[in-house]
């Protein structure tokens, strides 16, 4: 009897743990962000982010061009901050191959809807993938696209000529061609 009364016990204790562990893994909470989420800009498709991206994101992806100073040029912008996205070279056409750390820190730019376009950015080569998770992921030109995590602002292009996860990162100009240029 004390035997079916201790095991009793221990599932009262792990179910109460998991209702706890549940509760703090809700809504806004930072570092629990899900597939399809977003949050000062971002929209990611990785889980438990240390960039905390947890609102739900309700509205397609915009992509947008804004002029930058710094490469004398206009670039691919999304969101609603306007933040500069990236393609990574070690993508194989329309397949993305960030995933893990390297989605950690170049966040996939994940739509809930049809992508639409804005300022420039051309609509006939705006599309969308789907991801190993499910998620839908924004690609321009065929392109998948990307955030880097520490650009904060509009102005940020930090990520561009970045050799990270095995390859160099590039801005894209509204044409869909890639900016090397640093």
């Amino acid at each position: 009897m004390r035997r079916t009364s201790t095991a009793g016990l221990g599932v009262l204790a792990v179910t109460a743990v998991a209702a706890i562990l549940l509760a703090g893994c809700g809504g806004s909470k930072p570092n629990s962000s899900t597939s399809g989420s977003k949050e000062g800009g971002y929209a990611t498709s990785t889980t438990k982010t240390s960039a905390a991206k947890s609102t739900a994101a309700a509205e397609p992806v915009v992509i947008s061009v804004k002029s930058n100073p710094v490469l004398k040029t206009k670039i691919l912008a999304a969101g609603p901050r306007k933040l500069t996205v990236y393609m990574f070279v070690a993508d194989h056409g329309s397949t993305s191959t960030c995933y893990g750390a390297c989605a950690t820190a170049w966040p996939p730019v994940i739509t809930t809807g049809t992508p639409k376009a804005q300022g420039g950015a051309i609509a006939a080569k705006i599309g969308t993938i789907t991801r190993s998770e499910g998620a839908k992921q924004v690609t321009y030109a065929g392109r998948p696209l990307y955030y880097y995590t520490p650009d904060s602002s509009e102005s940020a292009i930090s990520g561009q000529g970045v050799n990270s996860f095995g390859a160099l990162w590039w801005v894209m100009s509204p044409s869909g061609e890639v900016i090397t240029k640093s």
